[in-house]
């Protein structure tokens, strides 16, 4: 085992581990998926006003404003996995006791999730932003003539100048960024450091927990927006 510093877990008791080393290895930077969504949720959120505004019973409009649904749903999948990915990590209990044996079958999962899983659902292809783009520009209706509407250009034009989609540009190397943490956690356990496999799960916990809360928040955000698309279709 290595020779450990102790931290304060938050519970009471403390845990050995090497809290620069764990800090060093997870790199803010490379966890920072939240700056590269945010072209992604302005989009979002524009999309919501957009589409509430568009004309009632024109069948151009609907079928837009069916677009901006296929659109969101797209989006809110790309949060919804990041969601669902993280949540086992968070719920294994920094218990040294504990600790192997929970994090072993949140691992498992995770190898399981992560070597079968392409992304496919997820994916955010740019030509389809791109469509919904002209389409709406061929669209004269008074919407155009809003702040709202120039908002969505830029937005979409973020997104769409993408080298291939938001999964590939953004979410696959956040996921493979978690991926060097959970295996290295794992190396941890079973070199029966234990300690430093909390600590390091501690730190990438703090290093993510802003950005996971947002991504959190947005995901709420957008299947309100997904409701409201919805509600204005029918």
């Amino acid at each position: 085992m290595s020779n450990p510093t102790h931290i304060d877990t938050g519970g009471g008791t403390s845990i050995g581990g090497n809290v620069q080393t764990a800090r060093d290895f997870v790199g803010r930077d490379q966890l920072n998926i939240v700056v590269h969504l945010q072209d992604v949720n302005d989009a979002a959120q524009v999309t919501r006003t957009i589409a509430a505004a568009l004309s009632k019973g024109d069948l151009e409009s609907e079928s837009i404003r069916a677009d901006f649904l296929s659109l969101i749903e797209e989006l809110r999948k790309t949060h919804s996995t990041i969601v669902k990915a993280v949540s086992p990590l968070r719920r294994v209990k920094d218990d040294a006791n504990t600790f192997a044996e929970d994090f072993g079958a949140v691992y498992n999962d995770f190898r399981d999730f992560y070597d079968a899983y392409d992304f496919w659902e997820e994916r955010t292809h740019c030509h389809k932003i791109r469509q919904i783009s002209q389409r709406l520009n061929k669209h004269h209706s008074p919407i155009t003539q809003t702040p709202e509407w120039g908002q969505l250009q830029d937005n979409l034009a973020a997104l769409s100048n993408a080298d291939d989609d938001v999964i590939e540009r953004y979410y696959r190397p956040f996921m493979a960024r978690f991926n060097d943490v959970m295996v290295k956690i794992n190396q941890h356990v079973n070199d029966l450091d234990i300690g430093q496999a909390i600590t390091l799960k501690q730190v990438f916990l703090d290093e993510l927990l802003t950005q996971y809360d947002g991504i959190k928040e947005m995901l709420r955000l957008m299947t309100d927006t997904i409701a409201d698309i919805e509600l204005a279709l029918g």
